[in-house]
């Protein structure tokens, strides 16, 4: 299987008790610059469960389901 390696990406996060991801307009061109992004939100959304990195052409409102993303080849975070 071929993972994809270019941008753009999205971060999407899991809120408290939230059962689907959740994000917002904001790409990155790199999976670093992502991952910074969510790390330091992280920092300062204290209720921020986990969060994961993917294309941002990639379906939103998923179930949360970090043993799926990792399957995919995506970066994912459980930070409960």
């Amino acid at each position: 299987m071929t993972y994809k390696t270019e941008g753009p990406w999205r971060v999407d996060i899991q809120g408290p008790g939230e059962t689907n991801w959740a994000s917002n307009a904001i790409r990155f061109n790199t999976t670093e610059e992502a991952e910074r992004y969510a790390v330091e939100k992280s920092w300062g959304w204290l209720s921020m469960q986990g969060y994961r990195i993917v294309p941002a052409d990639h379906p939103q409102r998923e179930e949360v389901d970090y043993a799926a993303t990792a399957d995919a080849g995506f970066i994912s975070r459980d930070l409960s």
